[in-house]
């Protein structure tokens, strides 16, 4: 199964961004200001020249911003026919805990 571009580069800017934002909780959508922006004192004063992948948590598809705070993750996506959310713990990558739901969607193409 292949899952869509905008999932995986969601677990990516999640990796990266970890470390920038942990004086910074994100624990609403696109951020503490709901604008998607991290301020200057907690952003990296450099950024390394290669990323590597710490951990890789195959979410699904989805639609939604992660959800960042106390060192976990919340996403939510969709595992046809269900819906997903899952806390995964940032420092290793496992899931904590999921919750499931079965919910009907059509995708316009």
């Amino acid at each position: 199964m292949t899952y869509p571009k905008p999932a995986i580069l969601v677990v990516l800017l999640l990796l990266t961004a970890a470390s920038a934002a942990t004086a910074q909780e994100w624990t609403q959508w696109r951020g503490p200001d709901r604008d998607g922006f991290v301020s200057a004192k907690n952003a990296p004063a450099t950024w390394p020249e290669k990323l590597d992948r710490v951990w890789r948590v195959e979410i699904g598809e989805g639609y939604s911003s992660p959800v960042v705070s106390a060192g976990r993750a919340f996403v939510h996506s969709r595992r046809d026919p269900e819906e997903v959310v899952t806390a995964i713990n940032l420092a290793d990558g496992k899931v904590i805990w999921e919750q499931k739901y079965q919910a009907g969607f059509k995708k316009n193409q």
